[in-house]
């Protein structure tokens, strides 16, 4: 491989890196301002007269519903990232040896059905257990 190439592969695995860093705290910053919002909201609400604010208590209801359909959204780049990472991966190390790259490994983990398997069933039960506490909250609230 010319070493301009090689280059441009480094190049281009540092700046996936990146995005992969800057995708991992979006949906960390995600999930907090979630969280704060819909803390905010609540003390807000507990402050005001039931009578006239039986619909604000859906508001939760629906940044957690769009939050977690936003996280979902930047959770499906690292398929593209992975798919990505892997062709550079080939590039570099042309599939011989003893190396095959990070993706490639996790693909293999991926495979087993080891590791990666709990973590898209975590992701997915946070969210899934945001969305059913504020909707409890906002039935709760609402009719009784």
């Amino acid at each position: 491989m010319p070493n301009d190439q090689a280059g441009f592969a480094v190049e281009e695995f540092n700046a996936l890196r990146t995005e992969i860093l800057a995708t991992v705290k979006a949906i960390e910053n995600l999930e907090k301002t979630v969280g704060g919002a819909c803390a905010a909201i609540y003390l807000w609400l507990l402050n005001k007269d039931k009578a006239h604010s039986e619909l604000a208590w859906l508001v939760p209801v629906a940044i957690c519903l769009l939050g977690g359909v936003r996280a979902l959204a930047l959770s499906h780049r690292f398929s593209a990232y992975s798919t990505y990472v892997k062709k550079i991966e080939q590039f570099m190390y042309g599939g011989e040896g003893k190396l095959q790259g990070w993706e490639h490994f996790h693909a293999n983990l991926r495979d087993a059905g080891r590791g990666w398997v709990m973590t898209a069933v975590v992701n997915y039960a946070f969210w899934i257990v945001v969305l059913l506490i504020t909707i409890g909250v906002a039935v709760h609230q609402i009719f009784f």
